[in-house]
């Protein structure tokens, strides 16, 4: 245990920087949205920013991921360490998880604030943080499977650089893999079984909607549903994935 905490420290002091720049960025995006906002009288005008800028968090873990995954590949230290791929990558992974969950928080903190912001000059919650946290969830989960799939096609486009014939045609071969296993799921998913397998069996809170009327913006949750076929077939697909970025990493690949 103790040397995959000393990876992922050494994952969270390496990506701290990035992760710095970040929230300043994001910071600076919500300021300038709450001061538009004061200054055209529409305080809720931060509401859909605050809904936007989710989206951003999409793409945080998968691109932290990949960072750390280019740093390792430029200084090439992880070709002499003694550990596994499997507990290198899992090192990465949890950092770039860490920061993710950091940033979700931070999220919501901002969502707090406005709120009590709000109430404080007699406007009524425009956020519901309660309901959001599904959201908050949902999106985390996003986020875990872009991440492996980043890893998984970043492992596969270095292991492709030891053929020379195939050195320049990776990004090509890398997309088209993609593009099949896409193909190959859609076409799946329309067999009866499956499809039968899939039907969605539990609700949750997930979907946001906003809306515009005289007292500004505000944010609705809907309800979402949830496939627990759907739920089980991600875990296997993230652990395939895992396996598959972990396998191609054993065979020391120089990136």
């Amino acid at each position: 245990m103790e040397p995959f905490i000393g990876l992922v420290k050494k994952e969270l002091l390496l990506a701290r920087y990035w992760y710095l720049t970040s929230v300043i960025f994001m910071a600076l995006i919500f300021l300038a949205a709450f001061l538009l906002g004061l200054r055209y009288d529409m305080p809720t005008a931060f509401v859909p920013f605050y809904i936007l800028s989710m989206i951003f968090l999409l793409f945080f873990m998968p691109a932290m991921l990949l960072g750390l995954l280019r740093v390792e590949g430029r200084t090439q230290l992880w070709l002499y360490n003694p550990q596994p791929s499997s507990l290198l990558l899992l090192g990465k992974l949890a950092a770039a998880f860490l920061f993710q969950l950091l940033s979700h928080l931070l999220f919501i903190l901002a969502g707090i604030l406005f709120n009590l912001w709000l109430e404080k000059h007699g406007f009524s919650p425009r956020i519901p943080i309660g309901e959001a946290f599904s959201i908050h969830l949902l999106i985390t989960g996003v986020a875990v499977i872009f991440s492996l799939w980043s890893a998984f096609l970043w492992t596969v486009y270095h292991s492709l650089g030891k053929y020379p014939r195939l050195k320049h045609l990776r990004w090509l071969i890398v997309s088209a893999i993609f593009l099949l296993y896409c193909y190959i799921e859609s076409r799946v998913m329309k067999l009866d079984f499956v499809h039968k397998w899939m039907e969605p069996s539990v609700k949750v809170s997930g979907t946001p909607s906003l809306n515009f009327s005289g007292k500004g913006w505000s944010v609705e949750i809907d309800h979402m549903p949830i496939s627990v076929g759907g739920l089980i077939y991600f875990i296997l697909l993230s652990l395939l994935l895992f396996y598959g970025a972990s396998k191609l990493l054993d065979k020391k690949v120089e990136v």
